[in-house]
């Protein structure tokens, strides 16, 4: 039986990212969700965009090179995975050992600032928007 959605977390409960707490499927109990340090979210945005940068690089490569088969298409795809993860792992490693203080939120910050990262707002309700 899955979890059922009972109330949104709101922005100001201590150490969470705005969410959902759910009804324990088993039992009557509320169950909060994981507290999620701030960084995280601005990981989530450095993945995702460095995931549309290469993807999108890789269908330019597509359309200017039709004639590449599909194990070299393979091997192209798997070399841009290797470059983007190389050069996201030290700020990456960095934003997530710092995780859960000052400097972490500092370094959040800059990366938010260096890559022009979206993140999504959360109203105090616990809403996006």
């Amino acid at each position: 039986m899955p979890a059922t959605l009972t109330r949104p977390a709101t922005a100001g409960e201590a150490g969470t990212v705005p969410g959902m707490a759910f009804r324990c499927p088993y039992g009557s109990r509320m169950v909060p969700t994981v507290p999620v340090p701030p960084t995280v979210p601005v990981v989530q945005a450095l993945k995702r965009k460095a995931a549309a940068v290469a993807d999108a690089e890789l269908g330019r490569l597509t359309s200017r090179a039709p004639g590449l088969d599909a194990a070299a298409r393979a091997e192209i795809r798997d070399a841009v995975q290797r470059v983007v993860d190389a050069f996201l792992y030290e700020p990456i490693n960095r934003v997530t050992s710092y995780a859960g203080s000052p400097l972490g939120e500092t370094y959040a910050d800059a990366l938010r600032e260096l890559f022009s990262l979206e993140l999504p707002a959360f109203g105090p309700a616990g809403s996006a928007g």
